[in-house]
């Protein structure tokens, strides 16, 4: 391999069974701010037949037995961190990061700075022993999880293309507003369906023509049209029965999505429903 970088570097001996092990190396590229590292993209990567141009941000597999030739750009040199590990887990690890046969280069949403520092904190007991052995492996476990979660709502998508599709997810987040819809915010639907915000707004704003926030809110107001029209409950017991804490905040939604306050509302369902029908302000 040729570079002309600086590396952190830090080899773990995790042995995880008595099989013969598989090794593995990541490596996390960094950003513009990050440690001298550049934005732009690094000279070609060749492993395993293929060419790729991995960026600043991106992370990306050597594996064990597979040669591999990768070169920074001699004026503008990027910087990476890497971690080597092995065992019978080695390969079920990096294929739920997303290393899967043929895949050598993937984008991460994490900061490569926190990549750096669990390298740093590696090199803080570099003495070889049992106990920083342990201590290690640890961390490297810390690494790998962070490299997954960076990865994660990518998994997803292949996940979405392999099987269920995108309309499937949509669908999900739906029914979960319309069964939760009087006690939860976008945040609660993103933790259920499991993507990041930005990544599955975009893909729910495409199908129903709205944002999430926007499809919540709207069908917060249609149920409490449907509760307006009781005469027995007070204008803020539906504010609250729909999810609206502040009566004010309420009246202003409403008036934005339906033309008229609740109570104007109530009042023209009152006169359609004819008279004899009490109602309550």
């Amino acid at each position: 391999m040729t570079t002309t970088k600086k590396e952190i570097c830090a080899w773990l001996p995790a042995e995880w069974s008595n099989v013969t092990p598989v090794s593995h190396m990541v490596l996390t590229f960094g950003n513009a701010g990050i440690c001298t590292s550049s934005e732009k993209a690094a000279e070609p990567c060749r492993q395993g037949g293929k060419t790729v141009h991995p960026a600043a941000g991106q992370m990306f597999l050597l594996k064990d037995n597979e040669t591999a030739v990768y070169t920074a750009d001699l004026e503008d040199p990027w910087q990476y961190c890497w971690v080597t590990y092995n065992g019978s887990l080695a390969q079920y690890f990096s294929t739920q990061i997303g290393f899967s046969e043929g895949v050598y280069c993937l984008d991460t949403g994490i900061d490569p700075q926190c990549f750096y520092d669990l390298i740093f904190r590696m090199y803080e007991k570099p003495e070889m022993n049992y106990i920083n052995d342990l201590r290690r492996r640890g961390i490297l476990m810390e690494f790998l999880s962070l490299a997954l979660e960076g990865t994660r709502d990518e998994n997803r998508m292949r996940q979405m293309n392999s099987g269920r599709s995108t309309e499937y997810y949509v669908r999900k987040a739906v029914e979960f507003i319309q069964y939760n819809y009087a006690s939860i915010n976008v945040g609660d639907i993103m933790e259920y369906i499991g993507f990041s915000r930005s990544y599955f707004s975009t893909r729910f704003r495409k199908q129903m023509g709205m944002s999430l926030k926007e499809y919540l809110m709207r069908y917060q107001i249609e149920q409490s049209c449907r509760l307006l029209r009781n005469p027995e409950l007070m204008v803020q017991d539906v504010a609250r029965q729909t999810g609206f804490d502040d009566p004010l905040h309420f009246s202003r939604t409403f008036r934005q999505i339906m033309g008229i306050s609740p109570t104007q509302y109530r009042e023209a369902q009152m006169k359609a429903a004819g008279p004899g029908t009490e109602q309550l302000r």
